[in-house]
């Protein structure tokens, strides 16, 4: 089986599968698209005498989205912002800003715990990039926490250790 993404710009063959003797077609099978948007996959069915069948199917495909959190060391009862850079990667390999818009939730956790308290939030600007107050009270760790580009999914950022001096 020979699977085509069928991109605008051109024609990519994103797997080949073959197997001998001849399986169920019920395989699992791994591709990743080379650009997100909507796609049109042809399923292209053949043994050894020839093509057998050509089937289509639409399917979404999603940017891969990331964030990164960095914020200042700060004394006991200070107001700082935190930066929360997001971005999006709309081709493979490729990562540019986040839209505007995107809503970006900064989390604490406290040294010694385990539950997340969330500080606040922002939209993020020109540049993908979000700044969210917080007030320095306690050494522990940031997180950001955002909407994936796939609907009804999350991104979580890696923590950084944050310490209050």
């Amino acid at each position: 089986m020979v699977l085509y993404d069928f991109d605008p710009r051109d024609e990519v063959p994103v797997g080949h599968w073959c197997t001998n003797p001849t399986p169920s077609l019920r395989v699992p099978a791994s591709l990743t698209p080379r650009v997100a948007g909507l796609k049109s996959f042809n399923f292209l069915l053949s043994d050894n005498t020839g093509h057998i069948g050509s089937y289509y199917v639409s399917a979404s495909v999603y940017a891969a989205r990331r964030a990164a959190v960095s914020a200042p060391t700060l004394p006991y009862g200070a107001r700082g912002k935190a930066k929360v850079v997001v971005q999006d990667a709309h081709r493979l390999n490729t990562w540019s800003a986040a839209p505007r818009g995107v809503t970006v939730y900064l989390q604490r956790r406290a040294a010694g715990t385990t539950r997340w308290i969330t500080l606040g939030s922002a939209k993020t600007v020109a540049g993908g990039i979000a700044s969210i107050p917080f007030t320095s009270t306690a050494n522990g760790a940031f997180r950001a926490v955002l909407a994936s580009s796939v609907p009804h999914e999350t991104v979580i950022s890696p923590s950084i250790g944050v310490k209050v001096t």
